[in-house]
C-alpha cells in the first residue's frame, strides 16, 4: 500500500468515525499541513455522486457544502479533543469512625485525617496553585514549603491560603475551626479575610458568615494525632460533639448539663473508659443505648 492509499484509508476511517487515537493524531497533523486536501475533496465529491439524481443542482450544491462544513467541523473537534487538557483526576480518602490515616500528598505535604473524615485532592497536585478539599471531619496539615501556594477548601466556602506551615482544620455543622501551630495562613470567606499567627484559633460561623480569632494552646488540637482527647475547661456540649465526631455515635445531654465544664486527658481507644472518666470527674451518670450515649445527673 503506497502513501496515497494510506492517506485515503486514513481519511475514510476518520470520516466514518472509525479512526483510533493514534490515527486521529496523524490525521490532524496531516490536515493542518494541507497534505489531505486533495483526498478530502475527492472523498466529498464521491459523497456528492452518491446523492439521488433527482435532486436539483442547487440542492446538490447545498448538500455538498453541508458535508464539507461537517468535515471541517469534525476536524476542528478532533484537534480540540487532542489539544484540550485531560480532566483532572481526583483522589478521595475517607476514614471510618475510630480510624485515622496519614496521607502523603504528591507535593510532599502530609495530612493526618481524623476519624469519620473525608479529604479530596487532585492526583497531580501541581502548578502554581495547589488545592485540596476537606469535605468532612478533621485534618492536620503539614504543608511542604515552596514558592507555590497551597489552599484548603471546605464545603462552607471557607478558603485557607497556606505557605509552609502546620495547622488543624475541623468541620462541624455550621462551624469550621482552624488552629495554627506554626507558620502563617490567611483564611477567607466571602469578602472577609483574616491572617493568623501561631497559636491563633479561628472560628467561622457559616450561618452568620462571621469569623472570630482567639488564642489557644496546641495541646487540645494536636492531641487526636496521639489518639488522645484533651479538654481544657470545655463545655460538656463540646465534649459530646467530640465523642460524636470520633465514634460516630449520638450524644444526648439531659438535665441542663450542656454548659457544665470538663477538664481532662484520656485515651480514645475505649469509649466506655472515656465515659467513666467524664462521669467520675463531673459526678454525673452515663448510659448507652445502641448508638446513643446519654449524659445525665
Amino acid at each position: 500500500m503506497n502513501e496515497k492509499e494510506l492517506k485515503t484509508r486514513l481519511v475514510d476511517r476518520y470520516m466514518r468515525s472509525a479512526a483510533s487515537m493514534q490515527e486521529l493524531e496523524v490525521f490532524v497533523h496531516l490536515y493542518q499541513k494541507g497534505e489531505l486536501d486533495e483526498i478530502m475533496h475527492a472523498y466529498l465529491d464521491e459523497q456528492i455522486r452518491e446523492l439521488p439524481d433527482q435532486e436539483l443542482p442547487r440542492r446538490r450544491w447545498s448538500r455538498w457544502a453541508a458535508t464539507a462544513a461537517a468535515a471541517v467541523a469534525v476536524v476542528a473537534g478532533g484537534w480540540w479533543y487532542l489539544s484540550a487538557p485531560e480532566p483532572a483526576v481526583s483522589v478521595l480518602v475517607e476514614t471510618q469512625p475510630r480510624e485515622t490515616k496519614e496521607i502523603r500528598l504528591p507535593d510532599g505535604s502530609v495530612v493526618w485525617l481524623n476519624g469519620n473524615s473525608r479529604l479530596r485532592y487532585p492526583e497531580a497536585l501541581s502548578g502554581e496553585s495547589r488545592e485540596v478539599t476537606l469535605e468532612q471531619g478533621e485534618a492536620w496539615f503539614s504543608v511542604f514549603h515552596d514558592s507555590r501556594h497551597f489552599h484548603v477548601l471546605t464545603p462552607d466556602r471557607l478558603k485557607i491560603d497556606v505557605l509552609g506551615t502546620e495547622f488543624n482544620v475541623r468541620l462541624r455543622p455550621g462551624e469550621t475551626s482552624v488552629f495554627l501551630e506554626k507558620g502563617k495562613v490567611a483564611v477567607s470567606a466571602g469578602t472577609g479575610r483574616r491572617e493568623m499567627a501561631p497559636g491563633d484559633l479561628m472560628a467561622y460561623d457559616s450561618k452568620r458568615g462571621h469569623m472570630s480569632v482567639s488564642r489557644d494552646g496546641a495541646a487540645e488540637w494536636a492531641a487526636w494525632k496521639r489518639d488522645l482527647f484533651v479538654f481544657d475547661d470545655a463545655a460538656l456540649s463540646d465534649v459530646g460533639k467530640a465523642l460524636e465526631d470520633y465514634y460516630g455515635i449520638r450524644v444526648r445531654i439531659e438535665d441542663n448539663l450542656a454548659r457544665k465544664r470538663f477538664t481532662g486527658k484520656v485515651s480514645r481507644k475505649n469509649l466506655d473508659v472515656v465515659l467513666q472518666v467524664i462521669a467520675r470527674t463531673l459526678q454525673i451518670n452515663t448510659a448507652r443505648r445502641d448508638s446513643t450515649v446519654i449524659l445525665r445527673k
